[in-house]
């Protein structure tokens, strides 16, 4: 098996390693607010092109109310989340293969939208890395594999790279979206443009839904909508493709309309790896 076939994990294969992504739920497009439940459990097959199974992928996302918060990986580290509005989160992302052996496993923190600290590890064969970073408003501080920290001023808002899938779904996709994200390789200080764009339209396969108290139910046929991530530059790449569900709203509480899951990756092929939804579980 091909190296780089369990390495991709939800990381921009184009510019090799994980790196930082300056641009945010901000600028001139509409945020329709929050795109996840309270509590987010999304769980991919992690496949080749052909269907071979890899591994499984656990993307949690759990809301966090106003205050201090630390990374679980790095505890004692306070970060702040401030915003009252849409308060803030934690996704983690855990990835195994066919053995049940952690392969990547990465987490970070949300103040708003902006991720006030994040923290990956990578273990598989020759591939050992972590990395971990915070962002004081101003700049944003990282280290590689326990080096000496490192500083990016930030003039704009940013996001983390672990996290950009996640991020457009903040916005509106259904009436056309396009961006660029602008990523920071961490071993060499270079950047690299990533251009996003909404582009052809589709159905969903199956994958089931389970609801707060437990119930699963299959669904298929979702409309979705589909966003390529294509590198600005030569050499260009293989574009990365995320295929979104439109118009539905999977909830979490009948009670609450802001407890509901919207915009859900259904579908994500990065170069010759794919994953393929299971199961979404909200509460």
């Amino acid at each position: 098996m091909k190296r780089k076939v369990l390495i991709v994990l939800l990381v921009i294969t184009m510019v090799a390693v994980i790196g930082i992504l300056l641009v945010g739920c901000g600028g001139d497009k509409k945020l329709p607010g929050v795109p996840w439940a309270n509590e987010e459990t999304l769980i991919y097959s992690i496949e080749t092109i052909d269907g071979t199974a890899i591994g499984k992928l656990e993307i949690k996302t759990t809301k966090l109310e106003p205050g201090e918060h630390e990374l679980f990986k790095i505890p004692g580290e306070k970060v702040k989340v401030a915003s009252s509005t849409t308060k803030g989160a934690r996704v983690i992302q855990t990835a195994k293969d066919n053995d049940g052996n952690v392969i990547m496993y990465s987490e970070a923190i949300l103040n708003g939208f902006i991720p006030a600290a994040s923290y990956k590890e990578v273990h598989y064969k020759d591939n050992n890395y972590t990395l971990k970073a915070k962002y004081d408003g101003k700049k944003y501080i990282y280290s590689y594999n326990g080096e000496k920290d490192k500083t990016v001023k930030i003039k704009s808002g940013f996001m983390d790279n672990e996290l950009m899938y996640f991020v457009t779904r903040c916005y509106e996709l259904e009436g056309g979206y396009s961006t660029t994200y602008t990523l920071i390789n961490p071993q060499t200080g270079a950047k690299e443009k990533i251009v996003a764009a909404t582009s052809t339209e589709g159905n969903s396969g199956t994958y089931n839904y389970i609801d707060s108290s437990g119930v699963s139910t299959p669904r298929t046929g979702d409309k979705i909508v589909a966003v390529t991530y294509s590198r600005d530059s030569i050499p260009k790449g293989k574009s990365i493709a995320v295929f979104y569900t439109k118009e539905i709203e999977l909830s979490g509480d009948l009670r609450a309309v802001s407890n509901r899951s919207k915009r859900i990756p259904t579908l994500i092929l990065e170069n010759d790896v794919k994953y393929v939804l299971e199961s979404i579980k909200v509460k």
